[in-house]
């Protein structure tokens, strides 16, 4: 270790493989963040929403006219839900799952 004006630096030696290990966490991390600042953008897309929305209105985003259409990606685990009335008939739906549906619906589509 080498001192620099009162801080260490510390030498770790890693084989290739470790260093491969290293790019990919990365990469994943990468990946990640800039799947986090689409999906922020798309928070902001629609600011008169609030973060729960009415099956109305996630059909307007969503360019569907069919409330089973919704009811099916609820079920699929794809848009979170939940009851707002207590018969459990009204439910409103997280509008960032809606809008990062509607942003990555081809992928939905495809099966991915």
């Amino acid at each position: 270790m080498t001192e620099v004006e009162g801080a260490r630096t510390t030498v770790i030696q890693i084989n290739a493989d470790q260093f491969n290990q290293l790019l990919q966490k990365i990469d994943n991390q990468t990946s990640k963040i800039d799947r986090l600042e689409k999906r922020m953008g798309l928070l902001e897309k629609f600011p008169w929403l609030g973060d729960w929305i009415t099956a109305k209105e996630a059909m307007q985003v969503l360019s569907i006219d069919d409330s089973r259409t919704l009811s099916k990606w609820v079920k699929r685990g794809v848009i979170e839900s939940k009851v707002v009335a207590e018969n459990g008939n009204r439910k409103q739906y997280s509008k960032a799952d809606v809008l990062a549906f509607a942003a990555n619906a081809e992928k939905y589509l495809k099966g991915h």
